[in-house]
């Protein structure tokens, strides 16, 4: 993956994380070809059964053996990516489940298991993705949730940045919501994402 030959607006992927697909085709009505990828969250592909899927996700969590047997299993078009450690989790948070250590330290650890299993890339937190692109195959797929603009407000993110940082970082794609979908006018927003991204 060479991601600098990605436009800004190539790199964002719009969350559609609702529980119908009128819903979710409505925004993607409104925002036209403003941008071209979204995400299906688990409840509408569930009841829609949506196509044309390029990337699926795994989460690392789920160990060595769970992840080889679906990096073997899946069609080569896809993309297999290793969920690392959600966006809104904290040291705390992972101390409350049983694992030890700082979420730098887990997202490392289920990282180097993802990648000896064969996944194709990683989602992770925007904060550890220079990390993850400094220390694994550069033709990893790099996908963050957790970008907030600078105009946005955090909502549930604990570990986010800036579209900008985002991708000076190493981020290939940015995965992006409620600052899109719940705006006024979502494109004027993708605009100025994209224009966040290239100043």
């Amino acid at each position: 993956m060479n991601s600098s030959a990605l436009q800004p607006r190539d790199r964002i992927i719009v969350a559609l994380d609702y529980p119908t697909q009128a819903k979710a085709l409505a925004v993607v009505s409104a925002l036209g070809s403003s941008v071209s990828t979204y995400k299906i969250g688990l409840q509408l592909y569930t009841a829609a059964g949506e196509l044309g899927v390029a990337m699926l996700t795994a989460p690392l969590a789920g160990g060595g053996a769970s992840l080889k047997a679906e990096a073997e299993a899946k069609p080569p078009h896809l993309a297999l990516l290793g969920v690392t450690v959600l966006t809104s989790a904290t040291d705390e948070t992972l101390a409350e489940t049983g694992v030890g250590g700082s979420v730098t330290d887990q997202v490392v650890r289920l990282a180097a298991l993802g990648e000896k299993a064969g996944v194709n890339g990683f989602i992770t937190s925007p904060k550890e993705v220079g990390l993850l692109r400094n220390r694994f195959d550069r033709n990893m797929m790099l996908v963050t949730p957790g970008v907030r603009p600078a105009w946005a407000g955090a909502d549930d993110q604990k570990r986010f940045t800036t579209p900008a940082d985002a991708v000076a970082n190493g981020a290939d794609y940015l995965v992006i919501g409620r600052p899109i979908t719940a705006a006024e006018d979502p494109p004027a927003a993708v605009e100025r994402i994209v224009d966040e991204m290239t100043t």
